[in-house]
């Protein structure tokens, strides 16, 4: 009696020491396989499904069947309905003003009459015109010249030229005005009254001709 009881537990531990090993389910490519009872057998009824190993295969009395983790890609749906407008936008920043340049310089000559001019094309606009002119002559003391500048919008300026060192005389002046334009040319010109018109001469004249919304 006492032999059988050992055979029979020796049986049971032989048993228990079978060691189980589980495989990589779903597989590397995210598949699901199984195995479908389609007959039923000594231990599993018709209709038993169970998952199986990458590589294992079903039995004779089993069907394959294989899943996926990802289905394939469904058909697109309908477009849905158009949403609601939404509300205004802020406002974008300003371009800012723009800024014409126009500059002279060179020692020039006044020309026919002791004219001198600065010459820059502008497009329609209201603008703030900023100028300045420096000019030398040969002559001093109650002699020299006096120079008379204009910018358009009836501004003029008018300086005589005074000795800066011995046996010249000269002097730089600013100019200002606001302007509507329609569009063309503006002319900053300068005329040589009195003395000697032939020795007087415009070292350095520039304009600078800036947009604003209006003049006031």
């Amino acid at each position: 009696m006492l032999g059988k009881l050992g055979l029979a537990t020796g049986l049971l531990l032989v048993a228990g020491g079978v060691t189980v090993a589980f495989g990589a389910v779903p597989s590397s490519d995210g598949t699901i396989n199984s195995c479908y009872t389609k007959r039923a057998g000594l231990l599993t009824p018709a209709g038993n499904l169970r998952v199986i190993d990458e590589g294992e295969s079903c039995r004779s009395t089993e069907i394959a069947l294989s899943f996926n983790q990802r289905g394939p890609q469904g058909i697109p749906g309908p477009q849905g309905e158009t949403g609601a407008q939404g509300p205004a936008g802020e406002p974008g920043a300003s371009a800012g003003d723009q800024v014409f340049f126009a500059h002279r310089a060179g020692n020039a000559r006044p020309e026919s009459e002791g004219d001198f001019r600065l010459v820059k094309a502008l497009p329609a606009g209201s603008y703030v015109i900023e100028a300045q002119v420096n000019a030398q002559s040969g002559v001093s003391g109650d002699a020299a010249n006096f120079i008379q500048c204009r910018l358009p919008g009836d501004v003029s300026v008018s300086v005589q030229l005074i000795e800066v060192f011995i046996g010249r005389a000269g002097a730089t002046f600013p100019l200002s005005s606001a302007i509507d334009h329609p569009g063309g040319e503006i002319t900053l010109r300068c005329l040589v009254d009195g003395g000697s018109p032939d020795g007087t001469t415009f070292v350095d004249a520039t304009m600078l001709a800036t947009t604003v919304a209006s003049v006031g």
